[in-house]
């Protein structure tokens, strides 16, 4: 709007191009300054996380040591506990080796980590046949919001929940144990994308995090069938070998992770499939009260 007054009208005008001009030197300079500073508290956010996950791995990984030492220590004061404990102690102490192995501050050869779980399972293995166990691997839900690997005595289609004692070792139906993919569930849950609540987008989460945050293998290739209350996912490049021996790493912890999800037993079972990948591991529920 113009006036009568020449005075007015070149201060309207002065304040039009000055709306017209866009920021001035000063301006981008505080501009750049902010982000300079935003970004340097970002560098420091991120590294306080990492030290924090460093941290609670470095405590989890000594936590395991201390059972496999704890274990094994037992094992000469109660002969008759041996074999259990034995066993304890070897996946205490191969559990910890893989949680100091992820905790990005130090590098363990794969096929270091391989060997010290073939003798793991080749160990509870002989035990199992020693024992005449089924082969049947169950991933059961417990009471206190925990999964447990379940080896039944006898061939049973759906065991039902454990309830009440949790505790690891034989019992009458068979043998209870904490599987190794517990700690990898909790991990990836803990990564701030939060916790799945269907199988589906569980299983895709946890096949993501094999091949990208552990590297347990190069390729996992979901496919889950809600319906028939099935997930199938086709490893290749496995870290630990093959993929069939006892509660193999990236096998436990996709059928952890779906227990956990479904809160229902979880059966594993992982067969060589040269079509589909390296390994084919199944994890199979009773989808009568299936999730979505």
């Amino acid at each position: 709007m113009r006036t009568d007054n020449p005075d007015e009208n070149v201060d309207a005008s002065i304040a039009d191009t000055d709306r017209t001009r866009g920021p001035t030197q000063g301006d981008r300079v505080e501009l750049e300054h902010r982000v300079e500073r935003l970004r340097a508290r970002n560098e420091r956010l991120r590294d306080g996380v990492d030290d924090s996950r460093r941290h609670r791995l470095r405590l989890t990984a000594l936590g395991f040591v201390g059972l496999g030492v704890l274990s094994f220590g037992a094992a000469f004061v109660l002969p008759n506990g041996q074999e259990v404990l034995y066993a304890l102690a070897g996946v205490g102490l191969f559990a910890g080796l893989l949680t100091r192995s992820v905790t990005g501050s130090r590098f363990v050869e794969s096929g270091d980590a391989e060997r010290v779980y073939a003798t793991c399972a080749a160990n509870y293995e002989a035990i199992l046949a020693r024992r005449g166990l089924e082969t049947d691997r169950w991933y059961l839900p417990t009471d206190d919001d925990r999964v447990r690997l379940f080896v039944p005595a006898e061939s049973d289609d759906a065991p039902r929940p454990i309830e009440g004692d949790t505790s690891v070792g034989f019992g009458e139906d068979g043998l209870v144990l904490e599987p190794i993919g517990t700690e990898f569930v909790r991990e990836v849950a803990g990564t701030g994308s939060g916790a799945t609540e269907t199988p589906a987008a569980t299983v895709e989460q946890l096949s993501d995090a094999l091949e990208g945050r552990f590297e347990f293998a190069t390729a996992a290739e979901p496919a889950v069938d809600i319906d028939r209350g099935r997930a199938e996912i086709a490893v290749s490049g496995s870290a630990f070998g093959a993929v069939d021996r006892f509660d193999h790493p990236v096998a436990s912890t996709l059928a952890v992770g779906l227990a956990e999800v479904l809160e229902r037993p979880v059966r594993l079972e992982v067969t060589d499939d040269a079509d589909r990948g390296e390994w084919l591991v199944r994890c199979e529920w009773d989808a009568d009260t299936g999730a979505d």
